[in-house]
């Protein structure tokens, strides 16, 4: 039951005569919460909410101006198939925001090991 109190928007409070006067009743507000829970439930299992756990799950995000050697170790410790690598990493929040002007290429653990360690991406 939210009442404002003064300063803060909203504070939790719970008194038993507030509890009577409840604007829903259990039934009521169980059926709303389980509709909300629905919508989650349609929004993990939807495409575009997929692919970000894709992306998460199997790539990283670097900038160009890291090290060969530095990349493969962060990808590796992150346990990632492969490197997504911009050419400046302001701005991005991987996965859910990512520039696509700003991507540079996208590199493989295999091709990351070919490479030469000391290079920049």
């Amino acid at each position: 039951h939210l009442v404002d109190q003064g300063n803060s928007p909203c504070s939790l409070v719970g008194t038993r005569q507030e509890k009577l006067n409840a604007p829903l009743e259990d039934t009521e507000s169980e059926i709303l919460f389980n509709i909300l829970r629905l919508g989650e439930e349609k929004v993990q299992g939807s495409a575009a909410y997929s692919s970000l756990r894709v992306c998460s799950r199997a790539f990283t995000a670097c900038g160009e101006d890291l090290l060969v050697h530095e990349a493969l170790m962060s990808a590796a410790r992150e346990e990632k198939e492969s490197v997504v690598v911009f050419s400046s990493c302001e701005d991005v929040k991987w996965p859910a925001e990512v520039p696509h002007e700003r991507i540079v290429g996208v590199l493989t653990l295999p091709q990351l090991l070919a490479a030469n360690p000391t290079k920049r991406l």
